[in-house]
């Protein structure tokens, strides 16, 4: 399972990492956030109405309205002034990850629902729990307190629903082919999120491993 890494620092007081984010760039990466928030929230709200599967279609509903509301946590810790704007800052991080939302929602037929679950549970969220874990992992208690609540908050609902979505595609794999065609979807949408740089482009996922070496605990 993904770990929430940089949580026990960011919740001690006082603790200013070395190489906490400047604002405008703290502020491009929750306004990249809210984007991919908003339009997870529209994907798999429209998966909840389209999936044949009455059984899968009660949780993509759940985690549609959870995404709906993280993208308003997110609106909430944009900034207003120095001439930026909720508006202004809610945008992709590049055509690179528009492209990969656009191959996220390809498979739009009845029989293609672990596709489509693959690239959400085992591509997209993964991405944005690193995503999110490297932020918090350069946060500062002393002036990212708000940003911290709400890294913390949905980094819990990511792994929750992560969770969730590979217990349901791991009950729908019944085939040889359909474990075949799930890893080939999954690793072109790797690709594609990967040379995006993440959800919120490159260098923005963090290591991975922090330790003594880079003055961190």
């Amino acid at each position: 399972m993904p770990a929430l890494e940089g949580d026990d620092r960011a919740r001690s007081p006082g603790w200013n990492p070395p190489d906490a984010l400047p604002l405008r760039e703290a502020a491009r990466r929750m306004g990249a956030y809210r984007w991919v928030e908003s339009r997870l929230f529209e994907v798999l709200g429209a998966w909840a109405l389209s999936v044949p599967e009455l059984e899968v279609k009660p949780g993509l509903a759940t985690h549609a309205a959870e995404h709906a509301w993280h993208a308003e946590l997110w609106r909430e810790q944009l900034p207003t002034a120095g001439g930026m704007t909720p508006e202004s800052l809610t945008r992709s991080a590049n055509e690179g990850i528009e492209a990969f939302f656009a191959a996220l929602v390809e498979p739009d037929r009845p029989g293609h629902t672990i596709e489509r679950l693959v690239g959400a549970y085992r591509v997209l969220l993964p991405r944005m729990i690193a995503a999110y874990s490297a932020h918090l992992a350069v946060a500062s208690a002393v002036s990212d307190g708000p940003a911290i609540r709400v890294l913390r908050l949905v980094l819990r609902d990511e792994v929750e629903g992560w969770s969730r979505g590979e217990a349901v595609i791991q009950s729908l794999l019944g085939t040889e082919q359909q474990v075949r065609t799930a890893a080939g979807h999954q690793g072109r949408l790797e690709w594609m999120i990967t040379a995006a740089g993440g959800v919120a482009g490159p260098d923005t996922a963090g290591s991975g491993f922090a330790g003594p070496e880079n003055g961190q605990p």
